[in-house]
């Protein structure tokens, strides 16, 4: 649904029924003017039988390692969240997921510990 500007109404509503196997991509302007959700179809016939199953993939700024140490851009060193650093992670999740002009502020830290850890090589033999 599409928000009028200045207001939580929204002026535009439709529906993209996905098929099995089916994948939908949203650009960034498109992700921050609509407000979207994946609603499982509970009449469906594989979701009785455990067949429906979807995955929600969300891209954003990554790190690297520097020097064995998981590293932001700019240097900036990443860490594992504190307790309050996961609630704040959290809270800013449900935000974006509410607002359509939501803009992630810049964090040093992650909620998950295999952010963490460093890449393995793998040679083939």
């Amino acid at each position: 649904s599409k928000k009028q500007e200045g207001t939580g109404d929204s002026t535009e509503t439709f529906e993209i029924p996905l098929l099995h196997n089916s994948v939908v991509w949203f650009s960034l302007d498109t992700n921050r003017q609509y407000r979207h959700k994946i609603v499982l179809d509970s009449q469906s016939k594989e979701h009785c039988f455990g067949q429906n199953e979807w995955l929600g993939i969300t891209f954003r700024t990554s790190k690297m390692f520097l020097k064995d140490a998981a590293t932001l851009w700019k240097g900036v060193g990443l860490t594992l969240a504190t307790e309050s650093e996961r609630k704040e992670f959290y809270a800013l999740r449900k935000q974006e997921n509410e607002e359509t002009d939501f803009l992630w502020p810049s964090l040093t830290y992650t909620v998950s510990p295999s952010d963490l850890l460093e890449p393995v090589s793998i040679t083939e033999s």
